[in-house]
């Protein structure tokens, strides 16, 4: 009797021990399939980022712009508003008074005034380049943690070296700034975000990020006025896009925004035909804006 209960006992330590080390690893790999997630994430909104600012193209209609103006031009209602005993006030204080006057109009103050940004203006379509070389240097600061994890995952070795020469290709066009080229291999950057998310995600999201792709491959298209590959590449995303429309369970989840990327998508496929780069940038804007409430 002992002995049948000393069996059944070891028999069920090591049924826990083994409970145990599945539910260690499984939480191992979720932490890790988060923190890809999230990598992929940084990657896809700098890059995207990065393509924007070559046109200006800003979700928000307005932006915050600082200037430095002589102290007396704040103020006009103070420079235009002074009285006649005010004037004579400023007459009688000497010469004393009229140099401390003179300094104070000469000092320099920041003031920060509200700019409508419109994609409409063709002076604010010169690339932000300042910025953008920012932007494409923190890619590389956080680039070779990434390649660990995704080697880790099973990523594609090729997929991982041909993401860091497009990455230094695209540098090399942005130092230079050669916007063409730029935008071209930018684009192709991120055409790699959707097969690095594919082991750690469902297959929707993985092809809206190839929607994405293909939206962000015509943009670069416009960019040359290649508007038959422009028509080659939403059409190529608009066949993904039916893919996604067809998975019921996942569309009844997110309705709203599922049918808000098809309108929008539609609209932008039907301007093409006008070959017109400012109202594709404007219907380019609101399909990403959709695509990236994701």
């Amino acid at each position: 009797m002992k002995k049948k209960y000393s069996i059944l006992l070891l028999f069920t330590i090591f049924f826990e021990i083994l409970l145990l080390s599945g539910c260690g690893q499984n939480d191992a790999e979720d932490k890790l399939n988060e923190k890809i997630l999230a990598e992929v994430k940084y990657l896809d909104s700098t890059i995207t980022s990065i393509l924007n600012r070559m046109n200006n193209i800003s979700f928000q209609n307005y932006t915050v712009s600082i200037k430095q103006v002589n102290e007396e031009e704040s103020s006009e209602t103070g420079t235009q508003g002074q009285s006649q005993s005010g004037e004579s006030t400023t007459q009688g204080s000497g010469d004393g008074g009229s140099q401390e006057e003179s300094e104070n109009k000469n000092e320099k103050i920041n003031v920060s005034e509200m700019t409508r940004s419109s994609i409409l203006n063709q002076e604010e379509r010169t690339p932000e380049w300042e910025l953008i070389k920012g932007e494409i240097e923190d890619i590389y600061t956080s680039w070779n943690t990434v390649i660990i994890d995704l080697n880790k995952i099973g990523v594609n070795n090729y997929d991982i070296l041909d993401f860091s020469q497009t990455l230094d290709n695209a540098t090399i066009a942005i130092k230079n700034e050669d916007k063409i080229v730029a935008t071209t291999e930018m684009a192709k950057l991120y055409t790699y975000i959707p097969k690095y998310i594919e082991k750690v995600t469902e297959e929707p999201q993985k092809n809206l990020k190839e929607v994405k792709s293909f939206l962000i491959n015509a943009y670069a298209a416009v960019e040359e006025d290649n508007w038959t590959k422009v028509n080659e590449e939403v059409k190529a995303g608009e066949e993904i896009l039916s893919r996604v429309m067809s998975n019921t369970n996942f569309v009844n989840n997110y309705s709203f925004n599922i049918n808000k990327i098809y309108v929008t998508f539609s609209e932008l496929k039907n301007s093409i035909s006008l070959q017109d780069k400012d109202v594709f940038y404007l219907k380019y804007r609101d399909v990403l804006k959709e695509l990236d409430a994701f």
